[in-house]
């Protein structure tokens, strides 16, 4: 099912829903197009495909993908062009994000009709691709607290330590850990413990730049990659975040439950090695705890 709604030009719009086909010249090959759309799982494959399909019936044409659940926007043909038209793509039972088709001469009754002849050939095939992205995502990312996971701090971190060795960027890293855990959940209960966890985790998300990615690491523990940061803006980013977890305000039964992290910190300034960088870090957040923890230890 596609639901557009688009505007020729600045001022005029169009609403209409669309349940099948709509009969337009056949260009190309129909059945090697769909055989394409559905030989791939990857959106950055499927989409230029309708793009590089739709350019045959309007030349010139860009395109948008964005869904906003999921996070995801990509852009492809070009800079934006004054006449758009999107449409809202959904199954019965799911929403599939939006599609916007733009150029630079108005759209007449003939090009709807082949882009929703052609949007047609797309759901299932985009449909699949969100199911693939949600089982992606569902692998990487932390159940209870929502950040990435352990496997994904391993892909991430890996990937962005090669970058900034390649590009001569600085990057640094965070080991954090909250402190006295046990003592939580074995007064509160297990319970409490992970709203403890859930909270600590977007405490430091919230404290965090855009470009900085949150892990949980096990357990009680968290990690955090800073692209392009030497060790003196992490050691800041990171004190930033111990204030965010000591001022939460976490209440159980009428009374609050104090709650403080400690931080190792290191950066490639220190070690150009991957495993010597979480190691260093790591090492500082023993160093952090021993000295009294809530506290931040680089260097």
């Amino acid at each position: 099912m596609l639901s557009p709604t688009g505007t020729r030009d600045r001022f005029s719009k169009r609403t209409a829903l669309v349940t099948q086909k709509s009969p337009v010249p056949d260009l190309g090959d129909t059945l090697t197009f769909v055989q394409s759309l559905q030989s791939s799982l990857e959106l950055e494959v499927i989409l230029p495909l309708l793009l590089e399909r739709l350019c045959l019936f309007i030349p010139g044409s860009r395109m948008s993908y964005r869904h906003e659940s999921l996070g995801i926007e990509l852009e492809f043909g070009g800079p934006k062009l004054k006449h758009q038209f999107y449409y809202q793509l959904k199954t019965e039972h799911q929403e599939l994000g939006e599609i916007r088709i733009s150029n630079s001469k108005r759209l007449n009754e003939g090009h709807l009709k082949a882009i929703e002849e052609n949007l047609s050939h797309l759901l299932f095939p985009l449909r699949n691709a969100m199911l693939y992205q949600e089982a992606i995502r569902s692998a990487r990312v932390d159940a209870l607290t929502g950040v990435g996971n352990r496997f994904a701090f391993s892909r991430s971190f890996e990937r962005e330590h090669a970058l900034a060795m390649r590009h001569q960027n600085d990057l640094s890293l965070l080991v954090l850990d909250v402190d006295y855990f046990k003592s939580i959940n074995d007064r509160y209960g297990h319970l409490v413990g992970d709203q403890v966890l859930r909270e600590v985790a977007q405490a430091i998300q919230n404290a965090m730049r855009q470009t900085d990615m949150v892990f949980r690491y096990g357990g009680e523990e968290f990690t955090a990659i800073l692209t392009k940061t030497d060790a003196e803006g992490a050691a800041v980013i990171a004190d930033r975040v111990r204030k965010h977890v000591a001022d939460l305000y976490i209440r159980h039964e009428g009374q609050r439950i104090a709650v403080t992290i400690s931080i190792g910190a290191s950066s490639s300034s220190d070690s150009v090695d991957g495993r010597a960088m979480f190691e260093q870090a790591d090492n500082n957040l023993y160093r952090a705890k021993r000295n009294g923890r809530n506290q931040v230890c680089s260097g």
